[in-house]
């Protein structure tokens, strides 16, 4: 039970600390518990259930599980054009040369790649991809078979231990190396610091940013601030991807993506194929940057439906979808969708984080001892992701990271040390919050309003399509809600698992990253991949990232030079820019 005047936090102790339990966070637990380290995996829900790879249709496939004329260079190659410039070669070069060998490992631990009618390994086309190298495993429930996969390999490790529901609150640095994490057991309703001498951290996207998402409710960007709030640069964080088929009606199931675009033709409310004008030649089989540009700009331009959506029509492909979308053609019937007869409404929705922190190819940020995976992570995908590279991302990077990160901790002869009045300090700050013994303030705002105001303001002013004053007025916004965060009214408390007090997290996590997208945004001021500034249109011709640190509670923003070649223009199906 938390207390007002807490002086004194529990401890425990491991040696690789992993927060986070999707598919990079597991990835990383197994490989790391598999080479003999004593490893703690948390997570604010369910072990394993909590993220966004439960709902992952595809993965992309590399060496013998892609298509025979493939190869690691066509791959690389496909992610840097993709990334308009951003993508880090170093991270890509080391992604398409692992990625064999650990589907090779998954494969040996039971993972089952779906097959086709000759039994050979199935595999389908993706926007972006030169070649057929998306695969798929359960039928379409790919991230649902590989989590399975490695919880079942998880349990057979005597070295990991799992806590569910508990919020890891702060990262704890000490002379720039790490040395635990601040956690909450929403459970107990107690803290809980955390020892450890390498820490993995693989906390997710930050799809519930935006008011529609194909995002679970977890993806609350508490990576992202855990990273900043622990002086760990973050790059890019303006590239943010929308998926661009979203189910926009009905309305219970708006959010879901549907992958076959390709597949299909887009019309707008004049019955117009619009992609026609904004790509003749690949029209709708484009990199997702490329496609949502052209759809917010038909929305925008009052060429939408009633419902804020465009038409989607896969009547010609349609024997096709079934067989390579099984699990979404069986989804749409089950919604009243016949694929066959009708046209489906869509629009963009929230979808992928490519910006995240700055790692090196061992996974480690600027911190030492402190790795950072998965979506959380940036430099990958650059401007834009291409389909089905998520998966894969995290299983690679987990490894990496995992390898890394043992290798670390065996080294060390102690855990390092840990300043004492910064974690009683946060512990006393967010314990009078939860206690309501704040300032002195009549406090109203439940978090879920927090939550509500911030996602209108990053929707209406930090989509696909964005100008200079909407983005001030979104910085005036954050800002002010930032400054009303400590009076915050958090219910429920001492009841176990408040949604309240993990909401009260979440909603300063998800603050202080919109804050952040915003200050790079407004830093960038040109039109790149996934970010477009409809003051700023074309592409600047100098390369630039946008170097995110949070230093005494302000956000600082720099514009690092990256030298190499400058893209075409037309390089990877951008539009607009």
């Amino acid at each position: 039970m938390v207390s007002c005047n807490v002086r004194n936090v529990d401890t425990a102790e491991t040696e690789i600390l992993v927060v986070g339990s999707g598919a990079a966070g597991l990835s990383a637990a197994v490989h790391a518990a598999v080479g003999g380290a004593k490893v703690l995996v948390i997570d604010k829900g369910m072990v394993g259930r909590s993220g966004s790879t439960v709902s992952a249709v595809q993965s992309a496939a590399a060496g013998k599980w892609s298509s025979p004329e493939d190869s690691v260079e066509a791959y690389y190659n496909d992610i840097i054009v993709s990334g308009k410039g951003l993508s880090n070669p170093e991270l890509v070069r080391t992604f398409v040369q692992y990625l064999e060998r650990l589907i090779d490992q998954l494969v040996s631990w039971g993972f089952k790649i779906d097959s086709d009618a000759n039994g050979s390994v199935l595999r389908t086309d993706a926007s972006g991809h030169a070649w057929n190298r998306s695969i798929s495993a359960g039928k379409g429930h790919t991230g649902l078979a590989l989590l399975k996969t490695l919880i079942r390999q998880a349990n057979q490790l005597s070295n990991i231990a799992v806590l569910p529901f508990t919020m890891c609150v702060r990262l704890h640095v000490h002379r720039d190396q790490i040395s635990g994490a601040l956690v909450f057991d929403l459970i107990e309703n107690r803290f809980l610091f955390i020892r450890c001498k390498s820490l993995i951290l693989a906390a997710g996207g930050a799809g519930q940013l935006y008011q529609v998402t194909t995002n679970p409710v977890q993806s609350t960007a508490d990576g992202f601030a855990l990273a900043l709030k622990a002086n760990v640069s973050l790059i890019d964080m303006e590239q943010v991807q929308f998926y661009p088929t979203s189910l926009a009606v009905p309305h219970f199931v708006k959010g879901y993506c549907l992958s076959f675009y390709h597949l299909s033709k887009l019309y707008n409310s004049r019955k117009e194929r619009f992609m026609q004008k904004y790509d003749p030649v690949k029209l709708e089989n484009v990199p997702r940057d490329a496609i949502c540009y052209a759809i917010a700009r038909e929305i925008m331009e009052n060429r939408g439906s009633a419902n804020g959506g465009l038409f989607l029509d896969a009547t010609e492909h349609v024997d096709k979808v079934k067989a390579a979308f099984p699990h979404e053609y069986r989804f749409l019937q089950k919604v009243g969708i016949d694929l066959a007869a009708d046209q489906v409404e869509v629009a963009p929705a929230a979808h992928f984080m490519m910006g995240g922190a700055l790692i090196n190819s061992s996974a480690m940020s600027n911190i030492e001892q402190l790795y950072v995976i998965g979506e959380t992570a940036g430099g990958l995908h650059g401007g834009n992701r291409l389909a089905n590279n998520a998966l894969p991302e995290c299983l690679v990077f987990g490894a990496i990271a995992a390898e890394s990160a043992s290798r670390y901790a065996a080294a060390a002869k102690s855990y390092n040390d840990m300043d004492e009045k910064e974690l009683i300090a946060a512990v006393h700050r967010y314990g009078s919050i939860i206690c309501g013994n704040g300032a002195g303030q009549q406090r109203s705002t439940r978090p879920y309003e927090f939550k509500k105001q911030l996602q209108q303001t990053m929707t209406k002013h930090a989509s696909i399509l964005r100008e200079r004053n909407g983005l001030l007025k979104a910085e005036k916004h954050l800002r002010s809600l930032t400054e009303d965060f400590e009076h915050i009214a958090v219910m429920g408390f001492p009841n176990k698992l408040s949604r309240d007090i993990q909401e009260m997290f979440e909603a300063e996590n998800m603050l202080l990253t919109s804050r952040a997208i915003i200050a790079a945004a407004l830093a960038r001021e040109e039109t790149r991949g996934a970010h477009v500034r409809l003051d700023f249109p074309n592409r600047s011709p100098t390369l630039s990232r946008m170097v995110i640190q949070h230093v005494g509670g302000t956000l600082h923003v720099e514009r690092q030079s990256l030298r190499g070649v400058q893209l075409d223009e037309g390089d990877g199906g951008q539009v607009g820019g």
